[in-house]
C-alpha cells in the first residue's frame, strides 16, 4: 500500500448540537460506506459558544483520528474529512 493510499480520507466527522442536553456538542465519526465508528458528545464552556476549531481538533485527535481538511460549518453544525491517525 502506497502512502497517499494510507493517507487518503476513511470518513466524515460531523459535529452538531444535542438538543435534549444543552450546550453539549455530538461527534459523529463515519467511514466511508456510512458505518457508524464512533460517537462522542462534548459539554461546551458556554452554552452558547461553539466550540473552536482547536477544541474540535483535540475531541478528533482523543477519539484517534486526523482532521485532513477544513471544517465546514453552517450554524451550531460542522463536518470535516478524516483519516484514523495510526494510518
Amino acid at each position: 500500500m502506497s502512502t497517499d493510499e494510507r493517507r487518503a480520507p476513511v470518513g466524515t466527522i460531523y459535529v452538531y448540537l444535542d438538543h435534549e442536553k444543552p450546550g453539549t456538542e455530538v461527534f459523529e465519526f463515519v467511514q466511508e460506506g456510512n458505518h457508524l465508528l464512533l460517537v462522542d458528545e462534548v459539554i461546551r464552556d458556554n452554552p452558547d459558544v461553539p466550540l473552536t476549531e482547536a477544541q474540535r481538533d483535540a475531541v478528533v485527535e482523543g477519539a484517534g483520528w486526523e482532521r485532513i481538511g477544513p471544517w465546514i460549518i453552517d450554524g451550531d453544525d460542522a463536518e470535516a474529512p478524516m483519516r484514523n491517525a495510526l494510518w
